[in-house]
């Protein structure tokens, strides 16, 4: 089930920075909402466009609900004038949400047509699980934890600044 207004379409199809959110606040009868917002310039906050109760929290549900949406956004295309432009997407850190994107936005070739970067609120609440599931334990004074929890808090920076200094 999908709510949107005609204007929330337009705004999203001509944003550059979308953020999907799936949010664990939803009604009787579904696993999940699906959130879609884009950046606004003026206010400089991400905006609610879309909402998706979805009641599979697999691959298979992310790639129905995102078939959903690519099939507003064509019917949008084909009454407007205005060019696609988005950028990015921020994404939750799930196996299941990045692979269903990554099949939605590749081309025949198998490349990536957006940009996609994972959410780094869920990068590090699945890298401290990560570590606790090896046995370290999440304790204030723990040195070593805390020790590995800061290293991987920098890892995101580290790979995006040697990407931008390979392409000089």
């Amino acid at each position: 089930m999908i709510f949107y207004s005609n204007f929330d379409i337009k705004r999203l199809y001509v944003s550059k920075h979308i953020l999907i959110d799936g949010t664990y606040v939803f009604p009787k009868g579904f696993t999940q909402t699906i959130i879609f917002l884009y950046y606004d310039y003026l206010t400089f906050k991400f905006i609610p466009a879309i909402f998706i109760l979805n009641n599979n929290k697999t691959q298979i549900g992310y790639q129905h609900a995102f078939q959903d949406i690519k099939e507003y956004f064509l019917n949008y295309k084909n009454n407007t004038k205005e060019n696609l432009q988005w950028e990015t997407f921020t994404i939750d850190f799930e196996r299941a949400i990045i692979n269903a994107f990554n099949l939605f936005f590749n081309n025949t070739n198998n490349e990536l047509l957006i940009k996609h970067i994972c959410c780094y609120f869920h990068f590090l609440k699945n890298g401290s699980q990560k570590l606790q599931n090896e046995g370290y334990t999440a304790q204030k004074f723990n040195t070593e934890y805390n020790l590995l929890m800061d290293f991987l808090s920098q890892l995101p920076f580290q790979y995006n600044i040697h990407k931008m200094l390979r392409k000089k």
